[in-house]
């Protein structure tokens, strides 16, 4: 009896997308350090990081649905070890 197995798909251009929160995050974070601005009284670096877990969450809910897209788009191959 075989183990089904499970293929990865390809990369697609919309999975580059998935960069931008690592560059928010690490490459961004060095220019916003000597920021001396407070919005809403906080510090803005506390800001920063609050709209980078914003956009890290769109990026990934872009990324899910353009993926689920992109899989309803391909025709369904029939399963070749049954």
């Amino acid at each position: 009896m075989s183990e089904p197995t499970q293929t990865v798909g390809a990369l697609r251009a919309h999975h580059a997308l998935m960069l931008l929160p690592f560059i928010w995050h690490l490459a961004l974070a060095p220019l916003v350090n000597e920021v001396r601005w407070q919005p809403w009284g906080l510090p803005f670096q506390m800001v920063w990081q609050m709209a980078g877990i914003l956009l890290t969450s769109l990026v990934i809910g872009t990324v899910y649905r353009l993926d689920r897209h992109s899989r309803t788009d391909r025709p369904l191959q029939p399963d070749q070890n049954s």
